[in-house]
């Protein structure tokens, strides 16, 4: 019945697909449009930025220069103004006037004045003033308090616009002081205008102003269409947003609209002369003139595009639709055997909750039971799950334990989150306390709103009967450890009286022997008897109490490393904080001599702290160490390394030698007392790696042996790590 229905539905599935195509390739084709829009946009800032900051460049040149032809008048004329014959100051003056004759020619400059340090105006050239005097004196008390060129902005005038600039004159013979001043007045534009009338436009609707934001003035310097005959500074337009923001003090590149409402691109660039502003702007509909060149050929694309979606699509329709009266009669057969299926899953589905050991329930929103497996409901003491339905937990044989059941009901249905493998006791009629280990999920309608709770839970009982009988066994255990430990102990005690009774009977049957070899010096005794006696005294008896004071020796080196690892059971632990790099430098030190022996190379790696006995820490180390050197193989130099590395809780450390391994069969077996893995030409009891698995394992740690037999051996070991503060401090310097 679902694919029938489906089938039917088809059309409006087509027609789905359709409008997420159409609507897909709508969606791209306005990003590609976006792209290349922005692109576009970003190529026109691009050029808007290199054109304004190029004329930007030359305005400053031209400033620069101005500055510069003032400095070199007042450097010419500075001995115009010193103390001189009358004929003298007369030849100077003309010789003044001639060289601002040349530098008003060369250089495209109106007018030359010269001023002494009192303002007083000693020379124009040409003869009359070409600006207002007080003007100039203005300018010139101005260089001569700054002690450097200035200038002023663009000034409106009956013959255009103006520029000055004025510099100090120094004195010849003392340059420290002031005598008078030099101004130059230049027509921009027989300079600046030209200056920027040679550069290329970037469009058709380019336009380059000068602002100067002191006065609220501006000029226009350059334009797209035909220049004006005479240039003129006036005001700022107040509608003129792209101005007006450069005034504010906005640089950089903007979007506004200019005095005519056009939306205009535009870059504000500041320049060398104070309160001047270089703006260069364009209108945007450079970029929609660009942008109308793309956007014909895209859109006749994105509308062939959807065509052929349609197309595809109307085909795909045409024949879902064909197929469709062929489907419905075998969805008719398909829907008897589902139906048939349904209800083998449902028996099934019943058998298989009703014999899985855990129990299965749920419940409503007011916790009362809608179902539950057949398991549940014998525990609930009822024969059928049926005749729970219903009931809540009160009605129940555990409504001793109904609050608090609900109350986990309550808090997994308002969270909407499960809670899961906790444990919970179950009291039942008959005196009884069980335990349980209950999941509680939130059971959700087809819409995703909680409609109740499901939940499963398992008798745990024996297991915890099992897990308090083996903490008991546990406690057991470690008491007789400890009493063992104790046994070995006084064993160990007990067994050194006869040892040393056996050594010292044994070292008088060597001195009997001695003398009775001397007795039998001067007695004359029969040859047979002699040779006899001489076996006896001589290799037989001496050969016995040998082995016998070895064997005692060996028995008492094994008696002090039982008591020693008895010792290291026994004791009582430090648990402080280890600086392991400095432990172990230390024993490499004590053991410098061994090392220089056995001609061995010790590398220590970085080692961080841990948490420990350092004592015994100290004779693990010393251990390991001494086994290195002790089983190096004869034929390469011996080469050891200590590293570690922190793991969690613990930090593990390793010391890897190349020596001559351990046989695979033994590895495990190396920890244990009197096992020995070395060939027997090397002295041992055994008892070595036995007590370093003693310590580590009172620190609550472990070891391990990686061993390749005639190539090999890593030792490692875990102990406690330290905590952060501990580590800073350790880092300390004392």
């Amino acid at each position: 019945m679902r694919r029938v229905v489906a089938t039917v539905r088809l059309p409006l599935a087509l027609a789905a697909v359709f409008c997420v195509l159409v609507v897909g390739t709508l969606l791209g084709a306005r990003h590609f449009y976006q792209r290349q829009r922005d692109a576009i946009r970003e190529s026109r800032v691009l050029q808007v930025q290199g054109t304004t900051n190029l004329q930007a460049d030359r305005i400053n040149g031209w400033l620069d220069q101005a500055r510069q032809d003032a400095s070199l008048v007042a450097l010419a004329t500075a001995r115009f103004l010193r103390d001189a014959p009358a004929q003298e100051r007369v030849r100077l003056v003309q010789s003044a006037r001639i060289w601002a004759e040349a530098l008003q020619v060369n250089r495209g400059y109106v007018s030359v004045h010269l001023l002494d340090a009192q303002g007083n105006v000693l020379l124009h050239q040409p003869s009359q003033p070409h600006a207002d005097p007080v003007e100039l004196r203005w300018l010139a008390q101005e260089a001569i308090a700054a002690g450097l060129p200035v200038s002023h902005g663009l000034q409106d005038g009956p013959r255009g616009p103006s520029f000055r600039v004025a510099a100090p004159i120094w004195r010849a013979e003392a340059p420290s002081k002031v005598v008078g001043a030099v101004v130059l007045v230049t027509d921009p534009q027989q300079s600046l205008f030209r200056l920027l009338a040679g550069q290329s436009q970037t469009s058709h609707t380019w336009e380059t102003l000068l602002v100067q934001t002191p006065d609220l003035r501006c000029v226009v310097l350059r334009t797209s269409g035909p220049q004006p005959v005479r240039r003129t500074v006036k005001p700022i337009p107040a509608n003129d947003t792209i101005l007006s923001q450069a005034v504010m003090g906005r640089t950089g590149h903007l979007y506004g609209e200019d005095d005519r409402g056009r939306v205009c691109l535009a870059q504000i660039v500041p320049l060398e002369q104070p309160g001047w502003l270089l703006v260069g702007r364009e209108s945007m509909e450079e970029t929609d003139r660009l942008l109308r060149a793309f956007i014909i050929p895209w859109i006749t694309a994105v509308i062939a595009l959807i065509m052929v979606c349609f197309a595809v699509l109307l085909a795909v329709w045409q024949r879902q639709t064909r197929r469709y009266y062929q489907q419905l009669l075998e969805e008719e057969v398909r829907r008897s055997a589902m139906a048939n299926k349904l209800a083998e899953s449902e028996i099934l589905l019943r058998t298989v909750l009703d014999t899985v050991p855990q129990r299965v329930f749920w419940k409503d929103r007011k916790s009362r039971y809608l179902g539950c497996n057949l398991p549940f409901a014998k525990d609930a003491g009822r024969e059928r799950p049926e005749e729970l339905l219903g009931e809540d937990d009160y009605a129940m044989a555990w409504h001793a334990n109904a609050e608090l059941y609900r109350e986990d009901d309550r808090q997994v249905m308002e969270s909407g989150q499960a809670k899961l493998a906790y444990e919970e006791p179950q009291d039942i009629p008959n005196g009884r306390r069980r335990w349980l280990r209950t999941s509680k999920v939130p059971l959700k309608n087809d819409r995703g709103e909680i409609v109740g709770v499901l939940g499963t839970y398992e008798d745990i009982t024996k297991e915890k009967l099992n897990l308090e009988q083996l903490e008991e066994a546990k406690r057991d255990l470690e008491e007789k450890n400890r009493e063992l430990t104790e046994l070995l102990h006084f064993v160990s005690h007990d067994l050194r009286s006869p040892l040393v009774t056996v050594s010292s009977f044994a070292e008088e049957v060597e001195a009997d022997v001695e003398a009775l070899r001397g007795l039998l010096e001067g007695l004359s005794v029969p040859a047979e008897r002699a040779n006899r006696i001489r076996a006896l005294t001589d290799s037989n008896l001496p050969r016995s109490t040998t082995f016998i004071l070895d064997a005692a020796k060996t028995m008492g080196r094994l008696l002090d490393g039982v008591l020693t690892i008895s010792r290291y059971g026994r004791a009582t632990y430090r648990s402080e904080p280890v600086d392991m790099a400095m432990l172990v430098r230390r024993v490499v030190d004590a053991m410098d001599q061994e090392i220089r022996s056995a001609g061995a190379a010790v590398e220590v790696g970085e080692l961080p702290p841990c948490l420990g006995d350092a004592e015994r820490l100290e004779h693990v180390v010393r251990n390991l160490l001494s086994n290195a050197l002790k089983y190096r193989d004869p034929n390469r130099r011996c080469q050891v390394r200590v590293s570690g590395s922190p793991q969690g809780r613990y930090v593990i450390y390793c010391m890897e030698d190349n020596g001559i391994g351990i046989p695979s069969d033994k590895v495990e077996k190396v920890f244990e007392m009197f096992v020995r893995a070395a060939p027997d030409d090397i002295p041992g009891e055994g008892l070595g790696l036995a007590s370093v698995r003693v310590i580590v394992g009172r620190h609550g740690g472990r070891c391990w042996i990686e061993s390749q037999e005639g190539k090999s051996t890593r030792v490692c070991f875990t102990v406690p790590a330290v905590s952060e503060a501990d580590e800073v401090a350790l880092r300390e310097p004392r």
